[in-house]
Order: structure tokens, then sequence, then C-alpha cells
């Protein structure tokens, strides 16, 4: 399903840099401006939109148990009990926006891992359809990245 949008006469503007670093340090946020457009013509943005139908947020993650490739381990749900909370990110090899922000989900899983959080990822591309998302590459790029969190496969999401 798509979605479109207009932009309105009153535009934002950021003021500073956005480097990764600043994005990331949450007190480091640029400041913004509100000032006005000439209105122009109108941008329609076009999204895919999907949503979750599984579970809502702030509710328990269903069970699992999912091989971990680098290291063979199997984990579940019951391993990230002890932590006030857990991220799980469904990520894979070949997504355009995963390779760009690589490094920075790495900065951004240390920083709130050393508080407390956490964080798990998950790939479920089919290997067959997808090589580059197999279990061999997974390893490869966990082991590239330096990801601080177990980065799982499951195959049965497939």
């Amino acid at each position: 399903m798509a979605t479109a949008g207009i932009i309105s006469p009153t535009t934002i503007r950021i003021v500073g840099s956005l480097s990764s670093t600043s994005f990331l340090h949450p007190f480091r946020l640029p400041s913004l401006q509100l000032t006005k457009a000439k209105p122009t013509r109108k941008l329609i943005i076009r999204a895919a939109r999907t949503e979750s139908k599984g579970v809502s947020l702030g509710f328990r993650a269903p069970d699992f148990k999912l091989s971990e490739p680098l290291t063979g381990k199997i984990w579940t749900l019951d391993d990230f009990e002890s932590y006030p909370a857990l991220l799980v990110m469904f990520i894979c090899n070949h997504c355009p926006f995963v390779i760009h922000l690589k490094k920075d989900i790495v900065k951004l899983s240390d920083f709130y891992m050393k508080k407390g959080l956490a964080v798990v990822a998950i790939s479920s591309n089919s290997a067959v359809t997808h090589p580059q998302d197999g279990p061999e590459f997974m390893a490869e790029d966990a082991k590239l990245f330096k990801y601080p969190f177990p980065y799982l496969y499951d195959e049965v999401l497939l």
C-alpha cells in the first residue's frame, strides 16, 4: 500500500550538520527552524507501508529458537530475560538501507547495550532467492562489522 503526502508552505530547515555522530547522540541534535517557503508545486511522496499484525508495541515477543551462524549458538527469547528491554532488528545483508547504516547500527547498539538494552538482529531471507543473505555470509558480515549483538538466521519464516 502506498501513502502520499504533500509538503505544506511551512518548511522545516535544519541548521547545523547531520553527521552520523550528531545523529546518534541524543543530546547533539541540530536545531530546527520553521520558515515560509514559496508554494511552487506539490510534492507527492510515495512509500511502502507495512503494518505488523503479530504483536503490539510493549507486548512480550513470541518465543523463538534461532541459530547464530557466526558462533553456531542457538538463541531463545529466554536468553534475554534478564534485560529490561529487547531491541529486535529484522535486517539482511543485501538491503540497501541496512548496507548504508551498518556502522551506525553498531554504534547505536554499542551505546544502548552499555545502558542495559539487549539487542538482537534476525534475518529471515531465503538463501535460495538471496544467496548473499545465507548463513555463511551473515557470519562474515557479523565478523566484518563487529556486530556486538547476535545476528540470527530464521529459516522458518521463509
